[in-house]
């Protein structure tokens, strides 16, 4: 049980909401530990909105932006600070740490901390990164695969730290002081107790994930002519110049309150409050209204992706183009950001105005035959986990069967709760695929599914090669000593067997997610004991083996059911008990 838990996170506004339920489900795991959350100064105002904190430890580099310090002070000095800022929280004594933060500088903090238990990005000895939870080893493997994902970070982040999985939502302390707080502005602006008011969060942190201004300009003009909406614009001070853009060009700014720039965390949360709609960007505005039930619409472009960082709350509505390069994949600069075209004013006003008639997300008739664009209501399934149902049907195609099955694969292996689906799990999936996509494809599609799964088949060879060599080296190194000839064909066996994985992930896309989970399984290992790490190597293709062969009878189990093929059980095409593998 642990007693001083320190929780690092230094990145975004939206990733700090987002570590909200993790944060109380260690207060309900650990309810005797002083929880300490270590915060860039930029997020100090708002981390103090978190609940479940004993103290707030605030990381200050800000204060040496002042240009006219000359270069050599302001890293001399900078590094100064940084030495003892870590060494204050080493003098704490924490025994667990969770690092939310993927940057190398986040990992040597840690291993500079010396705490006994860390979760998260760290580094071993030798400087190279390490993840040994094998949920955050799905985190940092994710990005990588981004289409195979379904999972949200608060579920990750949460299954990171042993917490169950939880429906409640993001939590922010809210109460009568932020109404307080906005008490003067709602008069300024002469805003009625019972009128509509919809926000408006034009910007984001990456300029290519916004919607245009002049599609949030006629969007607030149909609101308007259409629900006579007040419209609340939300923003920080550097994206004034797009709130501006946006009333200039409405033709009824004076239903526009334009509070750009000009709220505290307080503030912004009482006008949140206030609104029954938020059309947002993904943003951290868009998270804390997901803690204040605010209704959403999220707009998500480019690089964003509403399963790993949607709105962690059922019943949002999410817009994204339904195009083979959607979502972009991360460090990708796109000369040509078609996405943001494939919604339009018009298909947001229908879906709010629906919703405000009837209570419910319903796709007028002229949306329901857009083949370039997804709506997505978010619920949370019968295990806990956000999900998403499309709203509009589109045709079946490989990245959603592949993402649903990596879905159950990865929550029966990742928490080892069984290394076979279940057959509930199964007609889930099955039903699920039935009710949201249209099955009506042809053969090839699923000749193509049989081929990635007769791929799958070479993987588990050449991961059960893996363990007989494996396995030799540890007789090896147990009964011979250390013998050098011997040792070395084995490892160069091993490194060609590697190799083979990679090619394999990198050639077929589909599969990757399983190969880089072993690439990142690998990379923990240290130290020089021969005997402890062939041991180690045998049992990172073991779990391969578990994983592969799951997700080959999941794929199966589809295939069968949604596209009518027969299909052998996996134990009987790929069972390594009646195939060729050497050692064996």
């Amino acid at each position: 049980m642990a007693k001083n838990i320190l929780i690092l996170n230094q990145t975004r506004m939206g990733d700090l909401v987002q570590c909200t339920p993790l944060i109380a489900g260690l207060r309900r795991k650990h309810p005797d530990a002083k929880i300490t959350l270590a915060v860039n100064k930029t997020f100090e105002e708002f981390a103090r909105k978190i609940p479940h904190l004993d103290e707030l430890i605030i990381l200050d580099i800000t204060q040496y932006n002042d240009r006219d310090w000359k270069r050599e002070v302001i890293w001399v000095t900078l590094a100064k600070y940084m030495k003892e800022w870590l060494d204050e929280l080493r003098s704490r004594k924490f025994d667990m740490v969770v690092n939310l933060s993927h940057s190398f500088l986040s990992a040597y903090m840690i291993k500079y901390l010396r705490i006994p238990e860390a979760r998260g990005f760290c580094c071993n000895e030798e400087g190279n990164r390490k993840t040994e939870h094998p949920w955050f080893q799905y985190f940092f493997t994710e990005p990588m695969n981004r289409p195979y994902n379904t999972f949200n970070l608060v579920d990750i982040f949460g299954r990171g730290g042993d917490i169950e999985p939880v429906t409640h939502g993001v939590l922010v302390r809210h109460g009568v002081e932020d109404e307080a707080a906005v008490a003067d502005l709602i008069r300024s602006h002469r805003m009625e107790k019972d009128e509509l008011v919809i926000g408006i969060q034009a910007g984001s942190s990456i300029a290519d994930r916004r919607w245009p201004a002049s599609r949030f300009s006629e969007l607030v003009d149909r609101l308007i002519e259409a629900r006579n909406a007040r419209i609340v614009l939300f923003g920080v001070k550097s994206e004034r110049e797009l709130a501006e853009q946006i009333v200039g060009t409405s033709k009824h700014s004076d239903r526009i309150v334009n509070l750009c720039g000009q709220t505290s965390i307080t503030q912004l949360i009482g006008m949140l409050k206030r609104c029954r709609y938020l059309v947002t960007n993904d943003t951290g505005t868009m998270h804390i209204a997901a803690a204040l039930g605010v209704r959403i619409v999220g707009l998500f472009f480019a690089h964003a992706h509403p399963y790993e960082t949607g709105p962690f709350s059922e019943g949002d509505l999410i817009f994204r183009a339904n195009i083979p390069c959607a979502p972009c994949s991360y460090h990708v600069h796109c000369s040509n950001v078609i996405c943001v075209d494939k919604v339009q004013p018009r298909h947001v006003e229908a879906m709010i105005g629906g919703h405000l008639d009837s209570g419910r997300w319903q796709v007028p008739e002229f949306m329901q035959n857009l083949p370039e664009m997804d709506l997505l209501e978010s619920y949370f399934d019968e295990e806990g986990y956000l999900a998403y149902k499309p709203l509009i049907r589109h045709p079946i195609n490989m990245e959603t069967l592949f993402a649903q099955a990596y879905r159950r694969m990865w929550r029966d292996c990742l928490m080892e709760v069984r290394e076979r689906p279940s057959r509930d799990a199964l007609e889930s999936i099955i039903r699920f695929l039935k009710q949201y996509y249209d099955m009506k494809t042809d053969t090839a599609f699923w000749n193509t599914v049989q081929d990635k799964r007769k791929v799958l088949e070479d993987l588990v060879r050449l991961v059960c090669d893996g363990q007989a060599v494996s396995e030799k080296l540890v007789r090896v190194y147990s009964e011979r000593g250390f013998d050098k000839p011997r040792i070395q064909a084995l490892g160069e066996r091993i490194a060609s067997i590697d190799t083979a994985i990679r090619k394999t992930g990198l050639t077929h896309p589909e599969l990757n997610p399983l190969c880089d989970m072993f690439d990142r399984r690998k990379e923990n290992f240290e130290g020089e004991d021969l005997l402890d790490l062939a041991r180690r190597t045998r049992e990172c293709y073991r779990k391969f083996e578990v994983e592969a062969r799951s997700l080959h009878e999941i794929i199966g189990c589809l295939t069968e059911n949604l596209g009518g093929k027969e299909v052998e059980p996996v134990q009987a095409e790929v069972s390594s008990s009646n195939m060729a593998v050497p050692g064996r």
